[in-house]
């Protein structure tokens, strides 16, 4: 079934977009916080649909609408992350951009808007940020804790490896940060991909098998972990940086095994269910994260260039 969105107006399709924006904050901020994932998708099929003038009023409506619910300061984080996230990948859509481009690229971006608006409320409350989030992953440290010795579950010695743990957790925040962007811009491909295989529009839905690192993007990323190391290792603010940057291509890598696996898999008519258990199933058992970062890292090599791309990243 195709739906021709260009019979619509743009301006009701601008509203619909807003409003289903809207509301999928207002939920995501009232009861279930995974549903903000879905929240950069009707802007970004509306930005590939109808342009970015569109997309930009819708843009700038749904924000307003946002700051009247929950206050200016929500209002002008979510300026940023909605209009840059979704016109980004929105973008990549419309150029048939590499899949590898079109998550990575935002992602990035995800994580350097978060950042800068940390600096920026730490300058605007003239209060350590990071002290505040220091604190709180104690309370929230210290909860776990006494909840594992009221039900026993606590062995001796640990209460220091799981203060320890959290405490690097923090440490960790860019990457864990640039994880939820890449999260968020795989959710966003895969919806606009959806309902824009629908539309007018020549594009199929979202396919993980199409995300390739190539061998030069392979040495840019072993490069950018060895700087980061080296500068790690001999700048002392910067002690993070190599284990920040270093978790990031390891997600990368594993995500580029899972897809080539995935594409095997696929070839000999495993069904999807299995398959996405399988994948999933890499947060409980630690030897399958590692296989996935490994099959990714070593088929890298092998590939000199995109071979999904030929006309574009579509099917």
């Amino acid at each position: 079934m195709t739906f021709d969105m260009k019979k619509w107006t743009a301006p009701v399709n601008a509203l619909f977009a807003a409003a289903l924006t809207v509301f999928i904050y207002y939920i995501s901020a009232q009861s279930v916080g995974a549903v903000r994932l879905l929240l950069y998708f009707p802007l970004t099929t509306l930005f590939v649909v109808q342009g970015i003038y569109w997309a930009g009023a819708a843009g700038v409506l749904s924000v307003a609408a946002i700051a009247a619910l929950f206050g200016a300061e929500v209002g002008v984080s979510m300026a940023l992350h909605l209009l840059v996230i979704s016109f980004i990948i929105g973008m990549m859509i419309k150029r048939n951009a590499a899949l590898f481009h079109e998550i990575v690229f935002p992602a990035l971006l995800f994580a350097a808007l978060s950042v800068l608006l940390l600096f920026v409320q730490q300058w605007m409350t003239q209060q350590d940020v990071m002290a505040l989030l220091r604190e709180e992953m104690q309370k929230v440290t210290q909860q776990i804790i006494e909840l594992a010795q009221q039900q026993g579950n606590l062995p001796a010695g640990s209460e220091v490896l799981i203060r320890q743990v959290f405490a690097t957790m923090l440490n960790l925040l860019p990457a864990f940060l640039f994880i939820e962007g890449l999260v968020t811009a795989i959710v966003t491909s895969i919806f606009s991909h959806l309902v824009l295989s629908h539309t007018e529009e020549d594009v199929v839905r979202f396919s993980l098998v199409k995300f390739q690192i190539t061998r030069k993007i392979s040495g840019i990323l072993l490069g950018m972990v060895a700087v980061a190391m080296g500068l790690s290792l001999t700048v002392e603010p910067l002690a993070y940086l190599g284990a920040n940057i270093g978790l990031g291509v390891m997600v990368l890598y594993a995500l580029h095994g899972i897809a080539r696996i995935d594409e095997q898999l696929s070839r000999r008519h495993v069904p999807k269910v299995l398959r996405v258990l399988l994948y999933l199933s890499s947060f409980i058992f630690v030897f399958l994260t590692f296989f996935f970062v490994l099959v990714g890292f070593l088929l890298s090599f092998l590939y000199e260039r995109n071979t999904t791309t030929e006309g574009g990243n579509h099917e």
